[in-house]
């Protein structure tokens, strides 16, 4: 669960792999769209165990652990409404492995690319396990995002 400075609540829904939101005071209820990796296989994902937003509300990210599958984690971005988000990218997780931290770092960092004029875009660290915990074999690893892509 996360609360967002915009005074949104963002949270797993109980059974289904989908991230629901409610918004104070207005009590208004919505849904984030999932991943399409997600949505064409909803009964092979777990509802997402990480879910967190960055400080100006503007990038939302979970991780939908698999089901017998590999784990999806995906970065939305807001629309120009409250209840307007969008996939904007979303990549797996290996078997085995599962995010069990995740940060955006700061604010939005200014990216310059050759024969672009400058962004601001936020950056996030995520911390994932691979292995098998129960043998106690495993590595820990640090996603960053984002890649090299650009709006």
């Amino acid at each position: 669960m996360q609360w967002t400075s915009s005074s949104t609540i963002l949270s797993a829904h109980p059974t289904d792999p989908q991230v629901v939101c409610l918004h104070f005071p207005s009590n208004q209820q919505f849904s984030i769209p999932s991943p399409p990796k997600v949505t064409s296989s909803p009964t092979s994902y777990e509802p997402p165990t990480t879910i967190i937003s960055s400080a100006r509300d503007n990038w939302i990210f979970a991780y939908f652990p698999g089901v017998d599958c590999d784990g999806v984690g995906c970065v939305w971005r807001k629309g120009p409404q409250i209840d307007n988000w969008v996939v904007k990218e979303w990549w797996t997780f290996p078997r085995g492995a599962g995010v069990v931290s995740a940060r955006w770092l700061q604010s939005d960092r200014e990216v310059r690319i050759i024969n672009h004029p400058p962004i601001l875009r936020p950056y996030m660290l995520v911390y994932c396990i691979v292995g098998d915990v129960r043998r106690r074999n495993t590595n820990s690893i640090a996603h960053a995002w984002p890649s090299s892509t650009i709006d």
